[in-house]
């Protein structure tokens, strides 16, 4: 004999189905939602990357040097000089450039500055490494002390310039007041830009995704006041990039 209405177990079913495709569904959102946050939060990463390497190019392909042998120009009265110089381990640089521009009409400040970019540990981030950068306007007469270094990209894994000898990009140091690279300014250079993707860990928590996940940016620089000065090697006729 059939009745009215579904009985207690056909309503427990029912209510059970309804809770299981709700979970479902609040799941696939949850899981929608953290992709997008995690592919923005790449994008972010990948933005500012970007940003930190035109700010370098702009820099670097601005770099000039004045040669001791210059007369005219380098005379014993000079209260300035000049540098180009790459550390050893080429993960720092010092220069100096007229990359920076007025940003209003007759405006008196110089557009020649001293700049340092060079890679430390973080003070933030145990087992990290961020990105500093020191900007001096008045030129000193000699570069034995670093302008004020400042935090420019946080997150940085690697950081290296490497200069063009005629030949290929090579990891030897370049120091425009020593050596056989006195007076001298590379044609040159391939930079590398490395950051994690994956965010620092918190204190006290062991980070598993360290060196699992990064973005790398690498360019090669044409320095726009080194063509007047001869390479350490006779230029090849056809130029051969080597990694």
């Amino acid at each position: 004999m059939k009745t009215n209405g579904f009985s207690i177990l056909e309503v427990i079913i029912s209510i059970g189905v309804i809770v299981v495709l709700t979970l479902s569904v609040v799941v696939m959102m949850r899981s929608n939602i953290d992709m997008n946050q995690i592919i923005s939060s790449e994008s972010q990463v990948t933005s500012g990357l970007s940003k930190a390497m035109i700010q370098i190019a702009s820099d670097i392909e601005h770099s000039y040097i004045i040669s001791t042998k210059d007369v005219i120009r380098s005379t014993s009265n000079r209260n300035s000089g000049t540098i180009f110089y790459i550390k050893s381990n080429n993960n720092k640089i010092k220069m100096t450039t007229n990359s920076f521009r007025r940003f209003r009409r007759g405006e008196k400040s110089s557009d020649l500055s001293y700049v340092v970019y060079e890679l430390k540990k973080s003070k933030k981030n145990s087992g990290r490494t961020d990105l500093y950068r020191g900007v001096k306007k008045i030129i000193p007469k000699d570069f034995k002390e670093d302008p004020e270094m400042k935090l420019f990209v946080e997150n940085i894994k690697t950081f290296e310039v490497h200069p063009w000898n005629g030949e290929k990009f090579i990891k030897d140091r370049w120091d425009s007041e020593n050596s056989d690279t006195t007076n001298k300014a590379p044609m040159m250079v391939k930079v590398t830009l490395e950051t994690w993707l994956n965010p620092p860990a918190e204190d006290g928590q062991e980070d598993f995704n360290d060196d699992k996940k990064t973005e790398k940016l690498t360019t090669r620089l044409y320095l726009r006041n080194s063509a007047k000065y001869a390479e350490l090697k006779e230029q090849l006729g056809t130029m051969k990039f080597h990694e």
